[in-house]
């Protein structure tokens, strides 16, 4: 067992691992990371149309603990709470983020 799962263990912290190619599972993850990429880097974006081709901005370095900051003080559906509360508890219940197949209707796939 490494490290973090023993310091994880100590506090009674589970982990919830995905599955490989069940990228689903990873919804939560995919999902605040696309959110993440768009707050940064839209802003990088427009700053390097104003730059020299050989010059990039490091602009989303500089503006990204203020973008998680206000991301952790969004309530979030799956968990009904701001992140930043959820830290806090012990335990956190979440919402799946997907519904299972048999609960989808046909026209819905296709």
């Amino acid at each position: 067992m490494g490290d973090v799962k023993k310091e994880m263990s100590k506090h009674d912290i589970r982990i919830r691992m995905g599955i490989v190619d069940i990228h689903h599972d990873q919804g939560i993850v995919e999902h605040f990371n696309r959110t993440l990429s768009e707050c940064l880097f839209s802003y990088q974006y427009n700053k390097e149309t104003n730059m020299k081709s050989s010059e990039r901005s490091r602009e989303w370095v500089k503006r990204l603990p203020e973008v998680v900051k206000a991301l952790n003080n969004e309530v979030t559906r799956l968990i009904g709470e701001k992140p930043v509360d959820a830290i806090r508890e012990r335990v956190v219940d979440a919402k799946s983020s997907t519904r299972c197949m048999h609960q989808l209707n046909w026209d819905q796939l296709v």
